[in-house]
């Protein structure tokens, strides 16, 4: 079953949980908590965007970031295998 080998030890199951737990820990962070804050202060959700230099910067920044994340994420998986971590 799938689901048994996302929780073994093979290199791709422990990237594939460092994927979903990235996915849902960013998408919790970056989207549903500014969502909800939006929609409290507002008492609707709308989100208006700003001008496009700005809104270009926003994206580039999320970009490298997520760059970032994966690199982070790449060391500290081979670190542990190796035995560097405990």
């Amino acid at each position: 079953m799938w689901l048994n080998r996302l929780w073994s030890d093979t290199a791709e199951a422990v990237w594939i949980r460092a994927l979903l737990y990235l996915i849902l820990v960013a998408g919790g962070w970056l989207i549903v908590l500014p969502g909800s804050l939006l929609f409290v202060e507002q008492g609707r959700l709308a989100v208006q965007f700003q001008e496009m230099p700005l809104w270009l910067t926003g994206g580039v920044t999320f970009f490298v970031g997520a760059v970032l994340g994966f690199v982070a994420g790449f060391y500290l998986i081979a670190d542990f295998r190796r035995g560097e971590i405990d």
